[in-house]
């Protein structure tokens, strides 16, 4: 089982349904779950469920963005982040709009706020390592000369198996749609669709 991360609309080399990520299962922390982790550390009840290396790439993105929001900015220039004054503001208050947005909405353990925002991700049961490096094949010419014709090769037909209200919210760039995790994306919605 895995997640997908895909292209919503064409831009920048890649096409509409173009395959743009592949990661192991996440999932969302709700804003209670990152409430309680705040105040007390209470780990969610299904932390278990993602890898070891996960669970320590958000916990250390967890304390951090808590450690900052805590302390003044002198406080963060002395701590050794690296930036002066005027850097240790700027680094307050990007951390602080994480910390709101993670009590506003929860925190996926795979996908940043800005990429629910542009794409979409879908779980797909039933995947291999030889699909992953399928999907995420570049699109080139079978030539003497490498020639990239396109960023990716594969693409999924979302659009054949979910429904009218998500398309809508995915093609809604100021709406955050989570992962969809309650359904499995069929590996038959993926397809090998190199371009002309």
């Amino acid at each position: 089982m895995a997640e997908v991360s895909f292209k919503v609309g064409d831009s920048g080399n890649y096409r509409d349904g173009d395959v743009l990520i592949v990661a192991p299962t996440g999932i969302l922390l709700s804003p209670a779950e990152i409430t309680a982790w705040f105040a007390s550390g209470t780990t969610p009840a299904a932390w278990s469920t993602i890898p070891a290396y996960k669970q320590r790439r958000v916990r250390r993105r967890l304390l951090i963005t808590k450690w900052l929001t805590e302390h003044s900015p002198a406080e963060i220039v002395a701590e050794g982040f690296h930036v002066d004054l005027a850097g240790a503001v700027k680094l307050k208050a990007s951390a602080q709009a994480d910390r709101d947005d993670y009590l506003l909405v929860g925190y996926d353990t795979n996908w940043g706020r800005e990429d629910l925002k542009v794409h979409g991700a879908v779980r797909v049961d039933g995947i291999t390592a030889d699909h992953v490096f399928e999907l995420l094949e570049c699109d080139e010419a079978e030539s003497h000369r490498p020639n990239q014709i396109g960023k990716r090769r594969w693409r999924i037909r979302y659009r054949n198996y979910l429904g009218a209200g998500v398309i809508a919210n995915l093609e809604d760039k100021e709406a955050r749609v989570e992962a969809i995790r309650s359904v499995s994306a069929p590996l038959a919605a993926f397809h090998d669709d190199p371009r002309p």
